[in-house]
């Protein structure tokens, strides 16, 4: 899984933009929520304590600790599993706002809107079909050509890794060489494990390694900045020589002939 924020760069375009504005918006929703409930309990000191007051203030302090805590490490997942003091608390600024009804139909209209945008360009999204090991697919172009190299330049089951993301091993009847699922950036992937995978990738002789781009630096969304990939990117040009760049940058590297 991406750690991070970086798969977002350079990638907001017309047809990308609905499928990423629901992260962005639970990754913006999170802090401004906080702070208006937070900014509403300090209005409200003045007046007579309330149990209802107190329990805001602690929910959004909790929500608010949270987030600093998976922002160390941001994707998706992590921000969506600490979004739920935040969503109650979005209900409680929208129940107790002046213009209570139109604030919701105004939610409800950008839900709908949101909708409807993202099944009109899911349905006109230019998708490929080809015959694959595993059977039959429709696949977005960028994926059609790397499955299309790979299946003319290996045997069926013939084993590769792919560093990145495990999304080609399924369509092409193929299994992960070394016990990792994807290389990061962050400190999810340690110089232990980055040990362990090279060691299996030499016992292996994997032919094929598909690379991205994303993986050549330190992430910049990382705090603190960690980096653990130099000793990999060293092993893989050391051993390996560059065989195709495809158009959205990731690169096969095949391992070259001693």
């Amino acid at each position: 899984m991406d750690n991070s924020l970086s798969w977002i760069t350079g990638t907001l375009t017309r047809r990308t933009l609905p499928e990423l504005s629901q992260y962005l918006l639970v990754y913006a929703l999170l802090p401004v929520v906080y702070c208006i409930a937070l900014w509403r309990c300090w209005r409200d000191r003045r007046n007579p304590p309330s149990a209802e007051t107190d329990r805001i203030a602690l929910l959004a302090l909790a929500g608010f600790a949270m987030m600093i805590e998976v922002a160390q490490s941001v994707n998706w997942l992590r921000v969506y599993c600490v979004a739920m003091p935040a969503i109650i608390l979005l209900l409680w600024i929208l129940e107790r706002a002046k213009f209570k009804t139109y604030a919701v139909s105004l939610v409800w209209v950008a839900v709908l809107c949101l909708a409807s945008l993202q099944m009109w360009v899911r349905q006109h999204r230019g998708f490929m079909t080809m015959e694959l090991p595993a059977g039959r697919a429709a696949t977005a172009p960028q994926a059609h050509e790397k499955l299309q190299w790979l299946t003319q330049n290996t045997k069926p089951g013939e084993p590769f890794f792919q560093a990145g993301w495990p999304g080609l091993y399924l369509p092409l009847g193929s299994n992960n060489p070394v016990f990792l699922d994807v290389l990061e950036t962050g400190e999810l992937t340690r110089p232990q494990f980055i040990e362990l995978a090279m060691r299996q990738l030499e016992a292996k002789q994997v032919r094929y390694i598909l690379w991205s781009p994303r993986l050549d630096s330190p992430d910049p969304f990382q705090f603190p900045a960690a980096y653990h990939l130099a000793a990999f990117r060293e092993f893989l040009h050391r051993n390996y020589r560059r065989a195709r760049t495809f158009s959205d940058q990731d690169e096969m590297w095949e391992r070259r002939i001693r």
